[in-house]
């Protein structure tokens, strides 16, 4: 297909899959929530971060934290709004950052993926997780008859729910262990770790990585000088 055709087209796929968005005002109430589990981070990431609600909600609370999209032009947005967002697919950029975060959020983006792709991203989220960190994930509640018939299929980018039991099940897999799970509201699911904050996973039972100090010091000092 040539570029005078592709442009239009990838203008109409973005305005039928954006068209049914929470908006910013309701979205940024929603977000709050998760706010105070992650008061106690050194670094959060947000994958799938848009135009950076949490992130401002974050620095907002003085957590450091940084964003990774795949949108540019969601990613023009936030950075205009001086947030560390990067450009780029989750799982690439997470490839080389073992143990750098101590907080990963993932806000209704796993149900954009395939269970391949799914699967990669967790693996990936599990090993940039250091030991005692904290993952939310939010995904549709299908339970819900209303989900499963009607709002789960307006974004055509959606690939496929992902039930809490599956969740738990790969979660065990990759060695994390769900403490609770529960829902945001009748439409939304997540899950819960058990300490004082309810912080959504529990930690990877593996060691951390033998240079992993030096790496974290130097990531997060300059992801927090570019948020400042």
């Amino acid at each position: 297909m040539d570029v005078e055709r592709t442009e239009p087209l990838e203008r109409v796929m973005r305005a039928v899959s954006h068209g049914v968005e929470t908006p910013p005002d309701r979205l940024r109430q929603i977000r709050a929530r998760w706010v105070p589990y992650f008061q106690h981070c050194q670094l959060v990431l947000d994958v799938g971060c848009g135009e950076g609600v949490l992130l401002e909600l974050l620095r907002e609370a003085n957590i450091p934290a940084v964003g990774v999209e795949i949108d540019v032009e969601r990613v023009a947005i936030a950075q205009a709004k001086g947030l560390h967002v990067k450009h780029a697919l989750a799982q690439d950029y997470l490839v080389d950052k073992p143990d750098a975060f101590d907080g990963i959020f993932l806000g209704h983006l796993i149900e954009h993926l395939s269970g391949k792709e799914a699967l990669d991203l967790l693996y990936h989220c599990c090993q940039a997780l250091r030991p005692g960190g904290t993952l939310i994930i939010l995904t549709p509640n299908f339970q819900h008859l209303d989900v499963a018939g009607c709002i789960f299929w307006l974004d055509i980018t959606h690939q496929r729910p992902y039930p809490l039991p599956l969740l738990e099940h790969i979660f065990a897999v990759l060695g994390l262990e769900v403490r609770e799970k529960g829902l945001q509201d009748e439409m939304n699911q997540y899950i819960v770790d058990s300490d004082p904050l309810q912080a959504i996973l529990a930690p990877a039972k593996r060691l951390p990585h033998p240079a992993a100090s030096e790496r974290e010091r130097a990531f997060e000092a300059e992801a927090y000088r570019r948020t400042i």
